[in-house]
């Protein structure tokens, strides 16, 4: 792990983060709202209902926009299955409406960067194999003409980071997003997942990079922006760096450094990135 945090300080020499907005969350099904919490709607259009259920004599009181801001009352007993995880129904008020909202229609966090909203959900998947990507996190913004657009990344460790940007030198992008994770199946790996979003076009994935810190040697994935420190005009660059190291984890020396040039913007960038590392 000491390894790892020295790969990732040499990373963070080459990333210039500026401000943003971050945010980790621990990824559960548990439901830990408590009451006068303030939470807010990741789904759209969500019905709100008079009781905790959905038979069809049930009054709609209203349906409600996603960002919809609400304050928690009590989580109710009853529960309803949603994408195969059985939701608690919480009570909440809206405005001056008390009614409910099933659990698994509500955001972990909003983020908010420079006048834009992010709204995030994670929940985990059903699954008897350690070893599968269960883990879901979701992110989701509106785009200039109300259509709510959404990304989703799928994990197998429980704690994610989110991380929202400037659009760092990119021309035609709003912002730039992050959502990493750190593993130890497989020695140390941090995996972070990079996108833009624009209220144009919504997200568009740039390319999933590796930090990795196994035995006595790594190697690290590096996308280096307009803006950061080394950055270049009109390009996006991946730098692909190996290290070695000796049993008490000094740092011996580098092995290569690859750097791949990638002119902005283009269509289909992270298949072009992966085909230049060899990836499949």
């Amino acid at each position: 792990m000491k390894k790892l945090l020295f790969i990732l300080s040499l990373y963070c020499s080459f990333f210039t983060f500026g401000q943003s907005k971050e945010i980790s969350h621990y990824i559960t099904n548990e439901i830990n709202w408590k009451e006068n919490d303030t939470v807010y709607l990741f789904g759209n259009n969500v019905k709100f209902r008079e009781h905790p259920n959905t038979d069809a004599n049930n009054k709609v009181l209203d349906t409600l926009p996603i960002g919809a801001e609400l304050r928690v009352i009590e989580v109710s007993k009853k529960t309803y299955n949603y994408n195969g995880i059985d939701y608690p129904w919480v009570m909440v008020q809206h405005d001056y409406e008390i009614g409910y909202v099933l659990s698994g229609l509500i955001a972990n966090s909003k983020l908010e960067y420079q006048g834009e909203e992010f709204y995030i959900l994670g929940y985990k998947k059903p699954s008897d194999n350690p070893f599968d990507t269960n883990v879901v996190t979701k992110i989701r913004a509106k785009k200039s003409n109300d259509e709510v657009v959404e990304q989703e990344i799928r994990f197998i460790k429980n704690h994610v980071y989110f991380s929202i940007y400037d659009a760092k030198g990119l021309e035609y992008v709003d912002n730039v997003v992050r959502i990493s994770t750190l593993t130890e199946s497989c020695g140390d790996t941090s995996i972070e997942n990079y996108f833009t979003f624009s209220k144009e076009n919504g997200f568009q994935l740039i390319f999933g990079t590796n930090i990795v810190a196994d035995g006595g040697y790594s190697t690290v994935e590096e996308i280096i922006f307009p803006s950061d420190k080394f950055g270049e005009n009109d390009k996006i660059i991946l730098l692909d760096t190996s290290y070695d190291y000796a049993d008490d984890e000094e740092l011996i020396s580098i092995e290569y450094t690859e750097k791949y040039e990638f002119a902005w913007p283009q269509e289909n960038i992270n298949e072009k990135i992966k085909k230049a590392l060899k990836r499949k």
